[in-house]
């Protein structure tokens, strides 16, 4: 991150360079985190694993979408900024560095 010139308000702004790699990784396990849960609740609902965890299977799929949403819309928008498609960008994507 480099200083820019005095933004609105006299403020200093910063101007961002490159590629949030730490949304973009956060991103990753987010998803990651959330296929493997609504995954496990899947096999647990259709009864291929054990079916004694039916009953509190619920906090797996709310974990699931809980994380696998925002995981899969910052890494669609991460993939389809690094391919170059207009209106994508990495600026789309929040970061946790401010």
């Amino acid at each position: 991150i480099r200083m820019a010139s005095a933004g609105p308000h006299g403020k200093l702004s910063r101007r961002r360079d490159g590629r949030p790699w730490g949304a973009i990784g956060l991103a990753l396990a987010l998803l990651a985190m959330g296929t493997f849960s609504l995954t496990l609740w899947l096999l647990i609902m259709l009864g291929t694993l054990d079916t004694s965890w039916a009953e509190s299977a619920s906090p797996l799929f709310v974990v699931g979408m809980l994380s696998f949403l925002p995981g899969f819309y910052a890494t669609r928008i991460a993939y389809l900024a690094w391919r170059g498609y207009p209106g994508y960008s990495f600026e789309e994507i929040p970061r946790f560095d401010d």
